[in-house]
């Protein structure tokens, strides 16, 4: 096998693609953004879902990808590169599949709260989790630990009370206020 003497590669920019892919890039999240205050603002949910889709092209098609794609181009090498076709649309369908679902994430989360069955899934966890800690009232169950009666909470009071105390016995002893 032969062996090939290793070199570097120096690149030559070309600044006018450079600039180009930027104002891709912004022109591409000026519009996404403006498609996406429509999708907020449209009341019928099958409007919202393809303004969602259509701000997601914006995004992922112009900002992301085609400004990563003239970036590419304004690197110039003394060799020759190659793009793969189907690699480049795939490159492109994963930015646009990606950008839609973080833009519509919310839509899919404001759903699934409104759905009857994760309702129904939330209630079961619920009472489960109830009817497991039943056997010991004085534990709360949100943080995890043991309450203190009220003798124990008046032996020891709380952290913040102390520190705001500390902080005003600092405060009036402090010879740089008078």
């Amino acid at each position: 096998m032969p062996q090939h003497p290793e070199r570097q590669l120096v690149p030559q920019w070309a600044p006018e693609l450079v600039v180009l892919s930027y104002a891709i890039s912004w022109l591409g999240a000026y519009t996404s953004t403006q498609i996406v205050i429509h999708a907020k603002y449209t009341r019928n949910s099958l409007a919202k879902w393809l303004w969602t889709l259509l701000a997601s092209l914006a995004f992922g098609f112009c900002a992301i990808w085609s400004m990563h794609f003239v970036g590419m181009l304004a690197c110039g090498l003394d060799i020759e590169i190659g793009f793969d076709p189907s690699l480049t649309a795939l490159s492109a369908v994963v930015a646009v599949v990606f950008t839609f679902a973080a833009l519509s994430s919310g839509y899919v989360t404001n759903v699934i709260e409104k759905s009857r069955f994760a309702h129904a899934v939330v209630t079961f966890f619920r009472t489960l989790r109830r009817w497991i800690f039943s056997c010991c009232p004085k534990w709360d169950i949100e943080a995890g630990y043991e309450q203190l009666s009220a003798e124990e909470d008046e032996q020891h009071p709380r952290a913040s009370q102390e520190a705001a105390s500390q902080q005003e016995e600092e405060d009036n002893n402090d010879p740089e206020m008078d």
